[in-house]
């Protein structure tokens, strides 16, 4: 199991976002500070904007911004938006395609570990993966980005 490139690009695009909660920024200028491609990035970000995790502006200035409060978005919202529900094996969301689900000795395995998996992306924020990006900045040095306002 492992999380795919558009995942990766997505939240490293909303992280970004979370840093200029009132600005719209351009796909360009994400692109560069996050060193994403921008063609793959414009349809990343159109991707979020479907599942209402980003607006989209248009125009001259347009670009993006998020669409609701950082600490009100978590990373299983973006999984989801990129990569649809997620289940660590088939046969937690389809148990009838298995013909081995009634006495499966690894089910329980999977229902834990599912658990346990979900549990981790909801409780992580936007904002939360923000502040490690400012506290890493920080520590290399790197240029301050503006603080989150909550």
């Amino acid at each position: 199991m492992q999380i795919n490139r558009s995942t990766d690009y997505a939240l490293r695009a909303m992280t970004f976002l979370a840093t200029q909660p009132d600005q719209v920024s351009m796909v360009n200028e994400i692109a560069l500070d996050q060193g994403v491609p921008p063609k793959f990035l414009a349809r990343i970000l159109q991707m979020l904007h479907k599942a209402g995790l980003v607006e989209s502006h248009r125009g001259i200035r347009g670009g993006f911004r998020l669409a609701r409060p950082a600490h009100q978005v978590n990373v299983l919202h973006v999984m989801e938006a990129v990569e649809g529900p997620l289940t660590i094996n088939f046969c937690l969301t389809s148990p009838s395609i298995c013909d081995q689900s009634e006495r499966c000795p690894s089910l329980a395995v999977w229902e834990r570990a599912q658990a346990a998996f979900m549990r981790v992306l909801a409780s992580t924020t936007i904002a939360d993966l923000a502040t490690e990006q400012q506290r890493r900045d920080h520590a290399l040095k790197l240029p301050k980005l503006p603080v989150l306002a909550e």
